[in-house]
């Protein structure tokens, strides 16, 4: 199967276009915008009204805002465009006419960003995951540099068993940042322990939170986990896969995780096992989830099968090709997801928690899942 070489891009012009026409009311209005704005920059006796005709026209305009691929343009006007563009900061001398899907930059576009972060009691205090605060920080540096004016905030979140859904005396103040009029989320680790991450999938995935679903339901999802039985904080979850669904998968995964040597996770009919946790080296493994919601929103997992895996899967996030819708629609987009992979070299066995780089890589391409 053959992939067109512009699937992996946007045309940035066609937004801005669409844009434009919203502010002058048709296309139309703003052909004649342009054909102004490039007379004026080439003739100083040029008067607005002057009978003149369009540079570029209306319908040309309207297959660039449509994303057509196949407008032929000269380069008088391009120019034209670039004139009238420039004010705006958008003139093509300085901004490119295609660009690569940004997941980081949706989410800092989105202006009101919120990090939800698993935390439990240590002491007198509250402690977070290493691997986890790495990766909220890398990803906070990120957002700042996008250039977006983002507000940023941190709620944490109690864990598993700490936190029990159960439980009618939970502490679920954070549950509200789900609901309409929300900010946009980004949740930190997978759902063995961290409630938000289970809540947040489940809610993507239409599945009911923190218990197993039916098998119809189960073998819907496009990823699961498989937790090592020597770990004991694993919380109940549709997303969650037993030794017997591995082994029809994969018995030799199978085997290493029913022996500790590692947990797995299994998408495509495949499973790749993720021993870090068990030796402290080796390959990690993680998810990278993201939708659109309905509120405009955007909703994002980052998710390892072990700490490594989630500070992988973030490093990443910035360079994974998913395109979101644009807000909006009203409606939730489908659910974006990729798996990440990164190393942990055996000679950091002993302190690879001073890694900042983990060579990461995406063990698939982007997929997209939609209810049936």
């Amino acid at each position: 199967m053959t992939t067109d070489p512009l699937d992996s891009v946007q045309v940035r012009l066609a937004g801005v276009i669409q844009k434009q026409e919203k502010h002058t009311r048709g296309y139309a209005a703003l052909a004649r915008l342009v054909t102004e704005a490039f007379y004026r920059a080439s003739d100083s006796k040029w008067q607005r009204g002057a009978e003149t005709t369009d540079v570029i026209d209306r319908r040309k305009l309207r297959r660039l805002a449509q994303g057509d691929l196949d407008v032929v343009l000269s380069l008088r006007e391009l120019r034209a465009l670039d004139i009238y563009l420039e004010p705006f900061g958008e003139g093509l001398a300085y901004r490119p006419l295609f660009e690569k899907p940004d997941l980081v930059q949706t989410l800092a576009d989105s202006s009101d960003v919120t990090f939800l972060l698993g935390s439990r009691m240590a002491g007198e205090d509250r402690s977070f995951p290493h691997w986890d605060v790495l990766s909220m920080a890398l990803l906070s540096r990120r957002l700042t540099a996008s250039g977006a004016n983002v507000r940023l905030d941190i709620r944490d979140v109690p864990m598993y068993p700490e936190f029990k859904w159960s439980d009618p005396k939970r502490p679920d103040d954070w549950l509200s940042l789900f609901e309409d009029g929300g900010p946009s989320l980004v949740c930190f680790a997978s759902n063995r322990t961290m409630a938000a991450s289970e809540y947040m999938l489940s809610r993507m995935f239409e599945v009911e939170p923190f218990e197993e679903a039916a098998d119809f339901d189960q073998d819907r999802l496009p990823f699961h986990f498989v937790w090592n039985p020597n770990l004991e904080r694993v919380q109940d979850s549709s997303f969650r896969y037993g030794l017997e669904e591995l082994e029809s998968i994969d018995p030799t995964a199978a085997a290493q995780v029913r022996a500790g040597q590692g947990s797995a996770l299994v998408f495509d009919d495949r499973a790749v096992v993720d021993r870090v946790t068990a030796r402290h080296w080796g390959d990690a493994y993680g998810v990278c989830v993201a939708q659109r919601r309905a509120s405009g929103r955007v909703w994002l997992l980052l998710g390892g099968v072990s700490g490594p895996g989630t500070f992988a899967a973030a490093r990443k996030a910035s360079s994974v090709p998913i395109r979101l819708p644009e807000a909006g629609t009203r409606k939730h987009s489908a659910v974006h997801w990729a798996v990440i992979s990164g190393r942990v070299p055996e000679e950091h066995a002993a302190d690879n928690q001073l890694l900042r780089a983990l060579d990461e890589q995406m063990v698939t391409t982007p997929r997209t899942w939609a209810p049936r």
